[in-house]
């Protein structure tokens, strides 16, 4: 189920120089394919940009598409302030071009130089020029039409390309800082753990913090890197107890029980496939899930499953595998 590059603003992971070269090359391509057939879209933006698991962008909202004008097209305006949010998560407020984090990006990087690339191109073939002049060895050819539905733009490797956003996060380091210099406090919930709901003090985004008293429960949630597994994106050590940072999921499985409508046979297939996805994931790094049920399986909004508690998944001894089997050492 491909999602938007808005998961990927939200998230609290950057991507990095690479990444973030797969993405715009592919949205550039598109472009330059639209330009070609005297197209531009003028809605360009993160939340109609999807990106599958294999990496490949695909831009939507066709209708939105007219003739070209004469004056700079306005898609590579609207790259300009994707660009940014991608490297800084947010554009300024008079929308100015320019990124206020040089220590992440340094101003002699790829990344910054594509982004001034698009203040003075006229046109997406002439950032496809600069960005094969800055990468020789990528191709960048625009390869068959696509339907016209979509316009699907792979010109970047898979090897190259940006997967998951699960995977792209990696393994979280724990920060020594307090979590408080990062995020605000908004509500508390009195469940049978200690999990409260904050906001991002730079982004305002929203998300949950959970508290583990142990070192073993977060260093089981660090491996883990699975699109359907909530996964950590931070971690704090404050005093005796670990506080560790989640996307934001206001959705369980709970909440879609207790509402009246009835699931359609391929609403549930989506559902239950993509349990089935993420307990296989945990069976094959050797772990026995945790007690699951529907309040602790969440969906996001593009209706991915994001199963909770995998802190409590045990590890399994190939003992008993082998007792699984009927098999008495």
């Amino acid at each position: 189920m491909p999602l938007s590059l808005e998961p990927i603003v939200r998230s609290l992971a950057y991507p990095n120089e690479r990444q973030l070269a797969a993405i715009l090359s592919q949205i550039v391509t598109g472009l330059a394919y639209l330009a070609a057939e005297e197209f531009e879209h003028g809605s360009l933006s993160c939340s109609n940009i999807l990106l599958n698991t294999d990496g490949d962008i695909e831009i939507t909202s066709q209708e939105c598409y007219h003739v070209k004008a004469d004056s700079r097209p306005r898609d590579i305006r609207a790259l300009s302030s994707i660009t940014i949010e991608l490297i800084q998560k947010y554009v300024k407020e008079d929308r100015a071009i320019g990124i206020d984090d040089l220590y992440r990006w340094q101003s002699n990087s790829d990344a910054i130089g594509f982004l001034s690339a698009t203040t003075s191109a006229g046109s997406a073939a002439e950032l496809l020029k600069s960005i094969s002049e800055t990468h020789h060895g990528t191709n960048l050819s625009k390869g068959n039409t696509p339907p016209a539905s979509t316009v699907i733009a792979k010109p970047v490797p898979h090897s190259q390309a940006l997967k998951s956003t699960a995977e792209a996060i990696g393994t979280p380091d724990t920060i020594l800082d307090s979590p408080w210099d990062h995020y605000q406090r908004v509500f508390e919930l009195r469940l049978d753990s200690f999990v409260m709901v904050v906001t991002h003090r730079a982004s305002h985004d929203l998300f949950t913090m959970k508290r583990f008293q142990g070192a073993d429960e977060v260093r089981m949630l660090q491996p883990l890197a699975h699109k359907n597994l909530h996964q950590m994106l931070q971690c704090f050590s404050l005093e005796d107890s670990y506080l560790a940072v989640f996307g934001y999921e206001p959705i369980s499985l709970a909440h879609i029980v207790c509402c009246p409508p009835y699931l359609t046979e391929l609403q549930l297939a989506a559902i239950v496939g993509q349990i089935l996805d993420g307990l296989a994931y945990l069976a094959a790094n050797g772990l026995e899930p945790g007690p699951y049920s529907c309040s602790n399986i969440p969906l996001d909004a593009d209706g991915t499953v994001k199963m909770t508690s995998h802190e409590s998944c045990k590890e399994i001894s190939p003992i008993h595998d082998l007792e699984a089997l009927g098999i008495r050492s």
